[in-house]
């Protein structure tokens, strides 16, 4: 069942199926200090694994949580019967972590976020928060990953915007609840790989893990190095392809 080396071709697989889904939420990201070219290389130096846990014995221990990354990003842990939805959330904490604010892992400067995380202090940040929190995502943002509202009405515009753009109310609620950032919340995540859930009062997911985070690794990199990661060995702007609905899939 834990063959490594099945786990190992499991992540393999699976990373290189999404790849156009991890640049797409690095590229929106501030903070990310991790590359796709990391994911990759830390899957395939081992560096990275995949524990599996008999089903019946993970519900036992791990009532209502589909999966989590531990806190040194170095072990996805995920029941037996998880889907490719759960292996992609978790393998999103390569990149990006959020944790419950009131988590003895929580970094306090960024109120419950975690590496490679949208700052808190940044004026982008409170701007996105204030929109989530008071506006309920109304204010404008070029940032597919940010708050958005919930249109009212029956018509084909209101219904294609709330199938693939906006944020449940409930899900906005949940990340206030949390600390979550407005770039890395539960509803972020599951813009790429899941289904919104119509009830957010309980994760789907552990966000504290046994191996505690005590400050961001390498949090706030330099804009140059940001950069970098976006051109390839020709020195050429390597640009993400596909369509922003083909990431944003329906969720109902």
């Amino acid at each position: 069942m834990n063959n490594p080396n099945d786990n190992k071709q499991t992540l393999l697989e699976l990373a290189r199926k999404n790849k156009q889904k991890f640049d797409f939420w690095n590229f929106f990201q501030p903070n990310t200090d991790r590359s796709y070219e990391d994911l990759i290389a830390s899957i395939e130096s081992g560096e990275l694994t995949l524990n599996k846990v008999p089903a019946n014995k993970w519900a036992a221990n791990n009532p209502g949580i589909a999966g989590y990354m531990t806190g040194d990003r170095k072990s996805i842990n995920v029941p037996d019967n998880a889907t490719d939805e759960t292996l992609g959330h978790e393998m999103l904490h390569f990149f990006t972590s959020h944790t419950n604010v009131n988590s003895p892992n929580s970094i306090v400067d960024e109120r419950g976020e975690g590496f490679g995380t949208s700052s808190y202090i940044s004026l982008g940040e409170k701007y996105r928060r204030f929109d989530r929190d008071k506006a309920a995502g109304w204010l404008p943002s070029l940032n597919p990953f940010a708050p958005r509202p919930t249109l009212p009405g029956n018509n084909p515009l209101s219904e294609a915007w709330n199938k693939y753009v906006a944020t449940p109310k409930s899900a906005m609620e949940f990340d206030r609840k949390e600390g979550y950032g407005t770039l890395s919340g539960s509803s972020q995540f599951d813009k790429l790989f899941g289904e919104f859930r119509n009830d957010y009062k309980k994760d789907n997911h552990r966000h504290s893990s046994p191996v505690p985070v005590s400050k961001p690794i390498d949090n706030k990199p330099p804009i140059g190095k940001k950069l970098n990661l976006r051109y390839n060995k020709d020195g050429k702007l390597e640009l993400i392809t596909g369509t922003l609905t083909d990431y944003l899939k329906p969720r109902y």
